[in-house]
């Protein structure tokens, strides 16, 4: 009798201990479990022992775990143990794994260990990865460690590294690193950050440092600040930092 391969893959997907369970069916019940590319998925995207379990099904069922996009995605999503995961694919199963644009941005989007993913990314298969200007917005975007990926990605590649208007809009809306994201593009990239009517929309209605972003704007290209009415409504919405806001303004 075949165990249901939902059951399999909520097992592998357990991130407390699925891969104690799953060594335990695969021991006692081996021929009647099916390792389904849903199976191997959900190991991937594991947060708890996701490595561990990954390990295992290669060891026992390699022959049957198939490393689709999806897998790698899932690794790349992974903000608990996504870097390692994705350590043993590239050890283990190199020549399977696809480091397609769609990984990448996952992994830069990745709150957990977005900057060692990509770091691993760009050390180990640095030709496959294109920053893309998606890639770059999701790293601006990264309310955890926004600051350092994109760091990297400027250290690493920076003449591939394109600041877009929807970037820079990224980064005025990042919760906790937009200031910090802003004086490093602007100390980076200074004339080719642009201040469009929307970056600065986004900053006055940055409830946590929407003051801070505005000094800095002012201070670093206050003649091409653009205050439009949006700007002001933005700041009248912003229920932290609003009247702060509207003084500067």
């Amino acid at each position: 009798v075949q165990i249901p391969p939902d059951v399999v893959e909520t097992i592998a997907g357990n991130k407390w201990n699925g891969r104690e369970i799953m060594a335990f069916l695969l021991q006692k019940r081996g021929d009647q479990v099916r390792i389904t590319p849903d199976v191997v998925k959900a190991a991937a995207g594991n947060k708890g022992n996701g490595k561990e379990l990954m390990a295992l099904l290669l060891e026992k069922r390699g022959n049957e775990v198939q490393i689709t996009p999806d897998v790698v995605k899932a690794a790349a999503w992974n903000e608990g143990n996504g870097k390692e995961l994705m350590a043993l694919l590239l050890e283990k199963r190199g020549d399977e794994v696809q480091i397609t644009p769609d990984v990448v941005k996952a992994a830069a989007e990745n709150k957990g260990n977005g900057k060692e993913l990509i770091a691993l990314l760009l050390e180990k298969r640095g030709d496959e990865v294109q920053i893309t200007p998606d890639v770059v917005k999701a790293a601006a975007g990264n309310e955890w460690n926004g600051k350092e990926l994109m760091a990297l990605l400027l250290e690493k590649r920076g003449d591939e590294v394109p600041i877009t208007p929807d970037v820079v809009k990224a980064v005025a809306g990042n919760t906790w690193h937009g200031k910090e994201l802003l004086e490093l593009l602007l100390e980076k990239r200074g004339d080719e950050v642009p201040i469009t009517p929307d970056v600065v929309k986004a900053v006055a209605g940055n409830e946590w440092n929407g003051k801070e972003l505005m000094e800095l704007l002012l201070e670093k290209r206050g003649d091409q600040v653009p205050i439009t009415l949006d700007v002001v409504k933005a700041a009248a919405w912003n229920g932290r930092k609003g009247k702060e806001v509207m003084a500067l303004i």
